[in-house]
């Protein structure tokens, strides 16, 4: 019979590593932080002692808040500043920061309840109309409102009265930005739409082009200016190159265009 061999294993433990865990008294405070979105909304943490010496650096994750969210930790020379969102609700909010957690260090929050009146702008109430191929104009907005088309980056809008000259087929969004008082904005939204002209059905017949309508609009090839359409048939045309499309129309971009030739001269 094999002779049974057993290992014995010992696990020493160094004690004097332990590291010990810090006590730090922080005073909370509502704080107005006026060059910040949403600085409104604001808590000041400071140290009721040495801040250098007891306060780590912390993020929006050391924070365990209650009806609203930590968006951003910023430090400065006395402490630190929370910007707060994401509340619960809009209008009066009561929120309370329930702990701080931090490896090594265990934290006494001293009036850590405050009561916060969160604003939204209103929606926007935005006239759009195009006035070209891919252009637009927007009324009834101001600076701090930013749009976007489709699923583009938001971009501002800086005044009334604001042109833009790289618009899309689809979905466009106008909204207010965040500010220091108030939220965005629910989003205000248009259907921008291309539509597509028959062509086969616009026809020359000697001087005169046939298969348009009202929705429409003309001109010389060499012409700058539109001239619109006001009946299903245009006559006594001179020779020349026309160019016809369907109009602009409010959130309706212009189509594209159908060219045809009329030979004979006007009688």
């Amino acid at each position: 019979m094999a002779e049974l061999i057993t290992k014995k294993i010992v696990y020493y433990f160094d004690t004097n590593n332990t590291k010990e865990i810090k006590e730090v008294d922080v005073g909370l405070s509502k704080h107005n932080e006026s060059s910040e979105p949403m600085g409104e909304y604001a808590i000041k943490i400071k140290s009721k002692t040495n801040i250098n010496e007891n306060l780590p650096d912390l993020h929006p994750k050391n924070f365990v808040i209650k009806n609203a969210f930590v968006n951003k930790v910023k430090k400065v020379d006395d402490g630190y500043i929370l910007i707060l969102d994401h509340f619960t609700n809009f209008g009066t909010i009561e929120v309370k920061i329930e702990s701080i957690t931090r490896q090594g260090f265990n934290f006494k929050l001293t009036n850590n309840t405050f009561e916060f009146n969160v604003k939204q702008h209103d929606k926007p109430s935005a006239i759009l109309q195009t006035t070209s191929d891919h252009g637009v104009t927007l009324t009834n907005v101001n600076a701090g409102m930013e749009y976007r088309s489709n699923y583009d980056q938001w971009k501002d809008i800086t005044s009334d009265n604001f042109k833009i000259d790289d618009i899309k087929p689809g979905s466009f969004s106008i909204r207010w930005k965040n500010t220091n008082n108030k939220f965005s904005s629910d989003i205000q939204t248009f259907e921008i739409i291309k539509p597509s002209i028959i062509s086969n059905e616009i026809k020359v017949y000697s001087d005169m082009i046939t298969g348009v309508d009202n929705t429409m609009e003309y001109r010389l090839k060499e012409d700058q200016n539109w001239i619109p359409i006001k009946a299903n048939k245009l006559v006594k045309r001179k020779r020349g190159i026309y160019q016809i499309r369907i109009k602009p129309n409010k959130t309706s971009l212009p189509s594209e265009i159908e060219v045809v030739n009329v030979i004979n001269d006007m009688n």
